[in-house]
Order: structure tokens, then sequence, then C-alpha cells
């Protein structure tokens, strides 16, 4: 009897999370659908603020890919496509701190948005899971071959600058 009381609240939990999620989701389909703008305001943590909605995108198209719902797919890789862009302010100690080497940066983030196009152009085109899983693969690769070759120094670089420094 308690192992059963046991896998019924593990159940109740699972259905309670799954809920939340996939209402999050309706809410989210139906503000891009209505048109409304998700980009947030620029702040003085523009730079993170754009990291961790990107790292929601990839986390919405794995799960999109897992269960198979393309538009999910869709919507997140163009989320990422079109993401925010970090304050002129930032830009400018960005391009400060990595000097010769702004043009890999760039070349990075034009990898991950070109990618995130052709994603959802391979959703539209109906291709198949395991395509659509291969193209999600690069972006990932475009993302993490930035980060471990920039994020340390102008993570330090953005903290120092908001320290004063």
């Amino acid at each position: 009897m308690q192992k059963l009381l046991i896998i019924g609240f593990v159940l109740g939990s699972v259905t309670v999370a799954s809920f939340s999620c996939e209402q999050a989701r309706i809410e989210e389909s139906l503000a891009i659908q209505s048109g409304a703008v998700l980009q947030a305001a620029p702040s003085d943590n523009a730079l993170v603020d754009i990291m961790r909605g990107l790292e929601t995108d990839l986390a919405e198209i794995a799960h999109g890919l897992w269960t198979q719902e393309r538009q999910t797919v869709k919507a997140a890789a163009m989320r990422i496509a079109e993401h925010p862009k970090v304050t002129p302010d930032q830009l400018a100690a960005i391009k400060e701190e990595l000097g010769s080497e702004m043009g890999s940066f760039a070349q990075f983030d034009g990898i991950v948005h070109n990618t995130s196009i052709e994603l959802a152009e391979a959703v539209d085109a109906d291709m198949d899971i395991p395509e659509l899983f291969e193209i999600y693969h690069r972006i990932e690769v475009g993302c993490i071959s930035c980060h471990a070759t920039f994020q340390t120094r102008v993570s330090d670089m953005l903290a120092a600058t908001k320290s004063g420094s």
C-alpha cells in the first residue's frame, strides 16, 4: 500500500510539473504569435541575460527534438537567430578586451546565427529528426567553442568593469 502511495505521489508530481512547463510554453507561444517582443531591456548584465536566454532556447530545441515538436524547435531556433544584442557599452568593452580576436568572437556568433536559421528552415522543409539533431549539434558546438575560447576573459572583464576596477 505504501509503495502505491509513493508511486501515486511521484506520478502526480510529474504530471503537475509537466503541466506547468507546457503552460509556460503555451503562454510563450501565444506571446510570439501576438507579436510580443520577448527581448529583455538592456541591463548591466545584458550579456549574461542574453546567454541565459540562449541556454533556455537550446534546451527548448532539445526538448522539441526529443518530443518531435517541430514547431517548438523552429520557434526556439528563430529566437536564437534573433537574440538581443549586447549594449553598445558592453560591445565596446568586449572589442577592447579581445582586440584582434574580435573577428573570431563575431565568427562564432555568425555560425550560431546562420545555423539556427538553417535549423528553422530544415523544420519547414520537413527534414527528419536525426537530420535536425545534426544541425542542432552544430549550434551547440558553436556556442561551446565560443565559451571555451572567450568566456573567462569576457566574464572577468565585465566583472571588473562593473566593479569599477
